[in-house]
């Protein structure tokens, strides 16, 4: 949840104030994080967990409009090809 919202802050507003109070409502359990629970950066479990959220948070408070890239790159290092797809698709019929 803490990647996808700094994601969609840094979409929506291109503010780094946004970005910043998003961390904070992250941090503090606030706002639209009050209720929920963490999946991809679990710290109770795994501390180490928040390097990436602190390291994304840094680039987005640093340039807001560089969510873009971020994201497509992290979607890109586990997304399926174009051939997998293919594969899977013959393996269907």
């Amino acid at each position: 949840m803490a990647l996808q919202g700094l994601f969609r802050t840094a979409k929506d507003s291109g503010s780094r104030a946004a970005v910043w109070r998003t961390l904070r409502d992250i941090v503090t359990h606030r706002g639209s994080f009050a209720a929920g629970a963490e999946e991809l950066t679990p710290l109770a479990r795994d501390p180490a967990s928040a390097i990436p959220v602190l390291v994304v948070a840094g680039a987005l408070i640093g340039r807001p409009r560089v969510w873009e890239g971020l994201s497509r790159g992290a979607v890109d290092a586990y997304a399926a090809t174009p051939r997998v797809v293919e594969f899977v698709r013959g393996r269907s019929s």
